[in-house]
């Protein structure tokens, strides 16, 4: 196995969602982690890509910075329009450590993992944010962010508790209601259990929720071949059914327009096979109408042999996919990183049509390091694509035809954009 340095390691610990134990004293660029279709709960709008938007629309992003001491820094911006500008960062607010930050019910939520607690908020018309209410969860075993939670309705949304509960809680009243458990699924090989990163691996279908469950090593380079998901009643909070999925870490889930669900590995998942060490990575697909996971397609089927990893929801039955473009580096180099050369801008953007079976690289979105969100707002696609060393963010806007457009840059690594309203 070649080396992986400390920092990756702890990088790609950190930005799984999952609290680390031992930090190291190197600086800590985000070599992996989180993306899905982060405005899932944004409000829909009219499409206005080029003209400028009425003044009451409000939108909220959020961008954290990693410093050379293992320290964070989060900002949250209030903007009234995503078309292209300058963001003011003397309006922005600054938060210690990692803020995370999603809108549900035209209301925002902000959560702190130092103090375990989710605070919300409405916003003024003034963009000012106005505290509502504070919910606790120390008294839980929980990494308190949106990666560990799930809105599920008006009323309810769930908190993970490790991989063996979720936490009931009421957003309208910031109340913890119940809770309830998730299966206990066996050690695989000495692989750990692990829950997919929740702001990107849940799916909602038909009062359904499907929580994809995989078996990785403690650094998330080594997976087992398959995965199962999780099938929750959301009226009842209650699990229904575990499915066997034929496809390894399953840590990104999607749905199409027509409700077939899809999940796939995320960047990490790619280390394994680009070494030769297993096989291709692949999507698993639960169709509409059915809850049975099937092998849907490889990456390597196509993308003309390339690994790959992050399946997401296009339009028109099309899938985003996040491509590894492994020509451009050399993993038996003396001075090789492979888990660093991952890491880095090595990656593009594709798009796959299940009705021709092939995908098409997406010629406008530059190279990236793969761990990009995609955020659906009115008729265009909001592609966050972090820069070198993680030390910004483009917010790029894809619309039907694949023609895009730059908007604004974020300090660090952009990781939510959501339309209040």
């Amino acid at each position: 196995m070649h080396r992986v340095s400390a920092r990756v390691l702890w990088a790609l610990c950190l930005l799984g969602g999952v609290a680390c134990e031992d930090e190291p004293d190197e600086p800590v660029p985000p070599e992996t982690s989180a993306s899905s279709d982060a405005g899932a709960d944004a409000a829909r709008e009219p499409e206005n890509t080029d003209k400028s938007e009425p003044k009451n629309h409000k939108y909220v992003l959020a961008s954290v910075v990693f410093g050379t001491n293992n320290e964070q820094t989060s900002y949250l911006n209030v903007v009234d329009s995503l078309d292209k500008q300058a963001l003011d960062y003397s309006k922005a607010i600054e938060r210690p450590g990692w803020a995370d930050l999603w809108v549900h019910e035209g209301k925002v939520f902000v959560s702190s993992r130092e103090e375990k607690t989710i605070t919300k908020y409405s916003l003024s018309e003034e963009g000012e944010l106005v505290e509502e209410g504070v919910l606790n969860f120390s008294s839980y075993a929980v990494d308190v962010a949106f990666w560990s939670s799930t809105f599920v309705a008006k009323d309810k949304a769930y908190m993970i508790e490790n991989v063996d509960a979720y936490i009931v809680w009421n957003p309208e009243t910031m109340e913890i209601t119940g809770m309830f458990d998730l299966p206990d699924l066996p050690e695989r090989d000495g692989l750990v259990q692990r829950a997919g990163t929740l702001d990107r691996a849940n799916v909602i279908r038909d009062g359904k929720l499907y929580t994809p469950m995989y078996w990785s090593d403690d650094d998330y380079f080594r997976f087992s071949p398959d995965s199962r998901v999780v099938i929750i009643d959301i009226a009842k909070d209650e699990v229904v059914n575990t499915v066997e999925a034929p496809c390894a870490g399953l840590d990104i889930g999607s749905i199409d327009d027509d409700g077939n669900i899809f999940f796939s590995t995320w960047t990490s998942g790619v280390f394994e096979p680009l070494l030769g060490e297993s096989e291709g990575n692949c999507v698993a697909k639960i169709a509409k109408g059915s809850e049975e996971a099937e092998r849907a397609f490889t990456f390597k089927e196509v993308a003309e042999g390339r690994e790959g990893a992050a399946a997401r929801n296009f339009r028109d039955g099309k899938l985003f996919l996040s491509i590894f473009h492994d020509e451009r580096v050399d993993f038996d180099a003396p001075d090789s990183d492979p888990a660093m050369l991952i890491g880095e801008k090595n990656w593009r953007t594709w798009v796959y049509d299940p009705a021709a079976a092939k995908a098409e690289l997406v010629e406008s979105l530059d190279w990236n390091a793969g761990a990009t969100y995609v955020v659906p707002i009115g008729d265009a696609h909001y592609v966050l694509v972090p820069g070198d060393e993680y030390a910004a963010t483009t917010v790029v806007a894809v619309d039907k035809d694949l023609e895009t457009s730059e908007r604004f840059e974020l300090r660090g690594w952009g990781t939510r954009l959501f339309q209040v309203r």
